[in-house]
């Protein structure tokens, strides 16, 4: 089980990530913005995965990648999702070390990414 922030402004998308992650007996802590995850960071324990959309209003994707890393959570860690089928974007989220699932996808394809964040994560220490 772990601690996983899921930071995405549609409701019915930030539901069923949660319900797809609780299944799988993680615990989903959810946000619906950047400011919300920045002020979730500094009021507790660090995620041990993050799962970013990156068109969040406000406050967008990269700027929660930047959030979560001065909080100790390695970009390894952090999932970035879209709904844009630009390569730039993928290319973009996965130069800054991320990992990058696009929408839509699977149950299966969202558990196993963060699967293998938490392998990464403790093979590393």
């Amino acid at each position: 089980m772990a601690r996983v922030l899921v930071v995405e402004d549609d409701p019915d998308v930030r539901f069923l990530l949660a319900a797809q992650l609780r299944r799988a007996d993680h615990e989903a802590r959810c946000v619906a913005s950047g400011e919300e995850a920045v002020a979730l960071l500094a009021s507790g324990p660090a995620p041990e995965v993050a799962i970013v959309d990156v068109g969040l209003p406000g406050a967008d994707g990269f700027s929660v990648l930047d959030s979560l890393a001065r909080a100790g959570l390695r970009a390894e860690r952090v999932v970035m999702v879209t709904a844009s089928p630009a390569v730039q974007l993928a290319d973009r989220v996965r130069a800054q070390g991320a990992r990058y699932l696009a929408k839509p996808y699977a149950a299966v394809d969202l558990l196993q990414v963060v699967a293998q964040a938490l392998a990464q994560t403790q093979a590393l220490g």
